[in-house]
């Protein structure tokens, strides 16, 4: 769970990127523009409903941009995280654990690029799953994260 989630971290942070970068366009464009402009009036600045509209969502869209820059730092960090712990494995358990949850071959596949037999390759990757999990005691708040890899397979 804690690998697949480590291998889609960086999808996940690519749409957050995305859609952070569509809503700098509008966030610019709101903020670039008087409420005079707005309302295509030449500057009087009384408070009408299309002004507290654009006010409202000017502050939506700030509000938005900094709760995906929260999570973008925070997928930054589960990705450290799970990295440290996969960086002491053989390189063996990791090439496993990349053809079988990054590149998603099955395990006829992985166990012909491993030359082995698939009951192997399925061995090997259950103890690398161990030695990942026994890495990961000593990693901080580590039930926040699987909470997260959780909630990501959802």
């Amino acid at each position: 769970m804690v690998v697949e989630y480590y291998y889609s971290i960086r999808k996940m942070r690519a749409i957050l990127e995305k859609e952070r970068r569509e809503l700098e366009g509008e966030y610019n464009g709101l903020r670039g523009t008087s409420c005079g402009e707005m309302r295509g009036g030449g500057g009087n600045m009384h408070r009408t409903t299309e002004d507290m509209a654009d006010k409202v969502d000017f502050l939506r869209v700030g509000v938005r941009m900094k709760e995906i820059d929260v999570k973008i730092c925070v997928l930054n960090a589960d990705s450290d995280k799970i990295r440290g712990c996969m960086d002491g494995l053989n390189g063996s358990y990791q090439k496993i654990l990349d053809l079988r949850y990054r590149m998603g071959c099955s395990w006829a596949g992985v166990a012909g690029r491993m030359s082995t037999t698939e009951r192997s390759a399925k061995r090997w990757a259950e103890r690398a799953l161990e030695r990942i999990a026994e890495a990961m005691e000593d990693v901080p708040m580590i039930e926040e994260l699987v909470g997260r890899a959780t909630r990501a397979r959802k």
